[in-house]
């Protein structure tokens, strides 16, 4: 059984993603990103899309609950996590998201 989770991310239309606030610095978080969720235990697949210019959807698989959990526990002690939310603060932005989890 696998755990497959999809993460809606929705902006306001008026404003930049954090990844197209300062393309250079942010792709470098982008790849740390990356590479710390593909050494995560359990994790078997990601991908990442942007819908439009206001939404992105990410899809990640892993092996079991457990591991997922931990995922989405550890993940907001990552760089990559405290940038966005200090953008976000600094500029007064309000993303929504939406995770959907199901067990496969």
């Amino acid at each position: 059984m696998t755990v497959t989770v999809i993460l809606t991310i929705t902006k306001p239309s008026n404003v930049q993603f954090f990844a197209d606030s300062d393309p250079l610095f942010n792709s470098a978080i982008r790849t740390a990103a990356e590479n710390w969720n593909l050494s995560q235990p359990g994790l078997i697949s990601s991908s990442r899309n942007r819908v439009d210019q206001d939404t992105t959807v990410a899809t990640y698989v892993f092996d079991t609950m457990d591991n997922y959990v931990r995922w989405r526990i550890t993940r907001k002690e990552f760089r990559d996590h405290a940038a966005r939310s200090d953008y976000n603060s600094r500029n007064g932005i309000n993303t929504s998201y939406e995770e959907i989890v199901t067990n496969d």
